[in-house]
């Protein structure tokens, strides 16, 4: 092997290193994410089986413990499907380590066999002529510069060649304990997800036991619906007539007939609006911990076969104390009471509405001017659910939009 061919096996060596590389960084980078992703699903889940012990306690079977273990059940799902994308992620890792050893082994190789060559090459110069010869029978003095300078360079080659085998052995080394490493941890990830697994399990067996319960209380559930599809007919009510009012004030005031039923809205309040629908998918929750128990539209319900839920925002499951709290800037437009919601606060963002109903306390008032995240009430306690329950809605104009396109996943 020559040593031209020993440069471009190095360089070609080196180019692949980097393309492993790189793709090993983009794998850690996807790695990096799904750690993020764990680590908040095992938060959310911790919260779930903090309410579910709570509920517990209370021998009697709820909805409201139903919901819990739904979600429960869902966020198990979750991570155990991260904790797959982690396996196949330490399983790209573990390849690229091994295809890492298999070059740096392969670069050792080559390098030894060029490294004996130049050493051989100048084991037969230093034995056919000693170097103080060789550079003496040079024909001219500048002959015997080059002669020198050569043997100088050959020396350094012979050497650098020497110090890339001992600087890639080092990179094998290390690229075979970050292997075991790697090995190590898809080990005790399998083992988390093998308990997981068995949580949900147990979680899906509860649940349905729970469902068989609340079977049983059928003619209960059927009254219960039927209050709660009263009580939020009320409430659509209550926001369709504030708007149609807000609507017809500000045509009054402009003297503007309104278009698509919309509020008339000053110059600051369409930047507001427009700031507003810049933010779509990244609004902060109407709470600060909890989980949605309740999705917008139209659902089956849990217990009963044929009944449908129709919801017009989302239900947000809250903690003991919880705050609800206004999800962006805007001017407190209602504040008012309504049967099985409780106290109700509606919030106007230019072209936009948003609504939080079923709240024990309210620290707002109409007319005030609220922050982002700034806390407007605390949420009410239903002592025959045992929860805590925020429901949030959002309109544009007469629009009822839904929430979760709109709030930070």
């Amino acid at each position: 092997m020559n040593n031209l061919n020993i440069k471009y096996h190095i360089l070609y060596i080196f180019i692949l290193l980097l393309f492993i590389n790189f793709n090993f960084i983009l794998a850690q980078d996807k790695k990096t994410s799904l750690q993020n992703d764990k680590r908040k699903i095992e938060k959310e889940i911790e919260l779930t089986n903090e309410m579910l012990q709570e509920t517990r306690q209370n021998k009697k079977v709820s909805l409201h413990q139903l919901n819990i273990l739904n979600t429960q059940i869902k966020k198990r799902e979750e991570l155990i499907n991260v904790l797959r994308g982690e396996i196949t992620e330490i399983d790209n890792e573990i390849n690229a380590y091994n295809k890492q050893i298999a070059k740096h082994e392969q670069n050792i190789i080559y390098l030894q066999q060029g490294l004996a060559k130049l050493i051989y090459n100048a084991y037969k110069t230093r034995k056919s002529h000693d170097r103080l010869m060789y550079i003496f029978s040079a024909k001219d003095f500048n002959q015997a510069l080059l002669r020198i300078k050569y043997l100088k360079l050959y020396g350094q080659y012979i050497k650098s060649n020497a110090e890339q085998i001992k600087v890639t052995r080092d990179n094998l080394n290390k690229t075979v304990e970050n292997l075991k490493i790697a090995k190590e941890e898809k080990i005790q990830i399998i083992a988390l997800q093998e308990r997981e697994k068995e949580k949900l399990a147990r979680d899906t067996k509860e649940k349905n036991e729970i469902v068989n319960k609340l079977k049983k209380k059928e003619n209960q559930l059927r009254q219960t619906i039927k209050k709660k599809e009263k009580e939020a007919k009320e409430l659509q009510d209550a926001i369709n007539k504030l708007i149609q009012q807000e609507i017809a004030m500000s045509a009054k005031k402009t003297g503007i007939k309104p278009v698509k039923n919309s509020v008339i809205l000053a110059p600051e309040e369409v930047a507001l609006s427009d700031d507003f629908n810049s933010n779509k998918g990244k609004l902060p929750w109407p709470i600060e911990q909890g989980f949605i128990s309740g999705t917008f539209g139209s659902h089956p319900h849990p217990v009963l076969p044929g009944i449908v839920i129709k919801n017009n925002g989302l239900n947000f499951t809250s903690v003991k104390g919880g705050m609800a709290r206004a999800v962006f800037n805007g001017k407190v437009t209602a504040v008012t009471s309504i049967p099985g919601y409780n106290n109700v606060v509606m919030i106007r963002h230019g072209d936009y509405l948003s609504v939080y109903a079923n709240l024990e306390t309210v620290l707002v008032k109409t007319g005030d001017k609220v922050k982002t995240k700034q806390d407007i009430g605390t949420i009410y306690y239903d002592k025959d659910e045992n929860n805590y329950v925020l429901h949030f809605e959002l309109r544009k104009g007469t629009g009822i939009l839904n929430p979760a396109d709109w709030l930070l996943k």
